[in-house]
């Protein structure tokens, strides 16, 4: 059976939450709604099962979930460290009450599970584009007190322009974004592997081509020019040359095609060796030849060249 396309908040609240083995987490306990955008701002979880985590609630971006067909449960595909040292909070003082910055949270959370929060555009996705529709039940679910219902859900995000004008990401080393970006994309990569969705591929796709662009044009030439950078520089442009190859390889695919997750699992572990390389041999010897400020610098024209991507081929999904 297929999995629907619309669910109300109110017929999730209580499914179950499992990892890619099957193994019990725990349930969800509410769905945050940005009422202004009238997207998801995020989904809170109670985590027992395996983790035996059951004073605390946390926060979840809707993207780490995806609903198994035939089943009232959602797979949360993160790995076991990163669930138990994941922000939560109390049942009796969720965000936005009690002194707790809702906004500062809902960064927390997006940051943790390497997630990009941006500007939300109609019904935000649970999984393979599940939307989700709130009703009045989502505010009265049964572990939520009182004065959390009157409290703002709304998540603020970033927006091309204020990337564009340097209000956001000011000061931050081209490093920095990188890696958060790396993050993402090997979440993104465990989703469209553990699915097998064409549309996970194609936010991967979406995410890596101006990634990697961005390095050639910005990061790659620079390093080039110093002795010490040199080489694994020169490695990376040919590690992006393997994955453009396989991207397009994928691209002209079926996902019902035999080798459609072979094939993306190659992809993986090129992503995954060129984004260890990276982290642990490129960024460091790069401190040594650019300084924190050529760093920052760079950091900025990445943005920009980013946001002059979207502005061009549309904003990631």
């Amino acid at each position: 059976m297929a999995v629907p396309n619309i669910l109300s908040a109110s017929s999730i609240n209580g499914d179950k939450i499992v990892n890619n083995k099957g193994e019990d987490l725990g349930d969800i306990k509410d769905v945050m709604i940005d009422l202004e955008s009238g997207s998801i701002a995020y989904v809170v979880l109670s985590f027992g099962g395996i983790l035996g985590i059951g004073d605390k609630l946390f926060g979840v971006p809707a993207e780490t979930l995806h609903k198994k067909p035939d089943e009232h449960a959602f797979i949360l595909n993160v790995d076991k460290d990163r669930l138990e040292n994941a922000p939560g909070f109390d049942k009796d003082n969720w965000p936005g009450t009690h002194g707790v910055d809702h906004q500062e949270y809902i960064r927390n959370i997006y940051s943790h599970y390497g997630y990009e929060q941006r500007p939300s555009q109609g019904t935000q996705i649970i999984g393979e584009r599940q939307e989700t529709r709130a009703t009045s039940e989502t505010g009265a679910a049964r572990d939520r007190p009182p004065e959390a219902a009157a409290a703002p859900v709304m998540g603020s995000a970033a927006t091309s322009e204020e990337i564009s004008a340097g209000r956001v990401g000011q000061g931050m080393e081209i490093y920095q974004i990188l890696k958060d970006e790396h993050d993402k994309m090997l979440n993104l990569f465990d989703e469209a592997i553990n699915t097998g969705s064409r549309d996970s591929f194609m936010q991967i796709k979406a995410e890596l081509h101006p990634h990697m662009n961005g390095e050639e044009e910005l990061l790659y030439p620079v390093l080039k020019e110093k002795g010490s950078t040199h080489d694994i520089s020169m490695e990376g442009y040919e590690e992006h040359h393997v994955a453009k190859v396989l991207l397009s390889e994928l691209d002209t695919m079926s996902e019902k095609d035999e080798m459609w997750i072979p094939k993306l699992k190659v992809l993986k572990e090129n992503v995954k060796h060129h984004v260890e390389e990276e982290e642990k041999e490129m960024f460091p010897a790069s401190k040594d030849v650019l300084s924190a400020q050529k760093a920052e610098e760079i950091g900025q024209k990445y943005l920009d060249f980013k946001n002059r991507y979207e502005s061009t081929h549309g904003r990631s999904l």
